[in-house]
């Protein structure tokens, strides 16, 4: 099925999405569930409250993804949603908070009936000044347990201002430049047991006073590092600060024995132009 001008509603949110399809198997259309569902040129503008996404259009993208029987129970059988030309805006309560825009959205889930999934996102961030960079997402796992895997590539991105709609971003890292790079990231029952890091980012500051520290303004920084859960260790090939007054700044080296009472350290420092007083 193919439709034009689509409006959906849902409590006090409406979507006009330009362009909207759904694919049904045989014997579907009868349980109004299909297989697949898509939206072009979907504009998507929703607040985060205490129930999270749940009551705004994206609960409800992921309501049509998720289609339910007579009954009321999910129909247990494949299917999959696709986003695509769209853009998409994510506010908080709070209004003195600047909301979370993106542009040129590709958006596709899979979901298999037993709740494992793949699925990818790629998208332009939108600033008042400008385009904040692009970012791209891919993901595989089981829904159930959060056990998945996030591959994620970042090219210019502009991490400024993410804190309120991403807690675990240490506070240091929100404002460190245009960022480029990829992450893996691996997490069991939603915690990560493993990472593999490689960004440079640049133009960018590095809020070190939390820690009582100063603020460093850097021209360059790079990072490439390795994290395993299962072995408890962290190893640091590359980290280089190229400051804008002219200091320079290598770190590398390895933890071992992470999550142990006893965790092992070994760094390695080399700098340029640092007062030793």
């Amino acid at each position: 099925l193919l439709a034009y001008d689509v409006a959906l509603s849902l409590e006090d949110s409406n979507i006009i999405i330009p362009e909207a399809s759904a694919v049904f198997a045989p014997g579907a259309l009868l349980h109004r569930a299909p297989s697949e569902v898509g939206f072009s040129g979907a504009e998507l503008d929703f607040t985060l409250g205490e129930e999270g996404a749940a009551a705004s259009p994206v609960g409800l993208l992921a309501a049509l993804a998720t289609p339910q029987g007579n009954s009321g129970t999910a129909i247990a059988r494949p299917r999959q949603l696709r986003v695509d030309s769209s853009s998409f805006t994510v506010r908080r309560d709070d209004p003195a908070i600047a909301p979370l825009s993106f542009g040129e959205v590709e958006l596709e889930v899979m979901m298999a009936a037993d709740g494992t999934f793949v699925a990818s996102f790629d998208g332009r961030r939108l600033l008042d000044s400008g385009t904040g960079g692009r970012i791209s997402v891919a993901a595989i796992g089981d829904a159930g347990s959060k056990d998945m895997r996030l591959d994620v590539k970042v090219e210019d991105f502009r991490l400024a201002a993410l804190t309120p709609f991403l807690p675990q971003l240490p506070e240091a890292l929100s404002d460190i430049g245009n960022t480029t790079g990829n992450a893996n990231v691996t997490l069991t029952a939603g915690k990560v047991v493993a990472a593999d890091i490689d960004m440079v980012a640049i133009d960018g500051r590095l809020d070190l006073k939390p820690a009582g520290l100063p603020v460093l303004e850097f021209a360059t920084a790079s990072v490439i590092m390795e994290y395993s859960g299962d072995t408890g260790r962290l190893a640091l090939a590359e980290g280089e600060l190229s400051l804008t007054d002219g200091r320079t700044l290598a770190l590398s080296g390895d933890v071992d024995a992470l999550h142990g009472p006893t965790p092992q350290l070994a760094f390695r420092f080399r700098g340029n132009r640092w007062s030793i007083e």
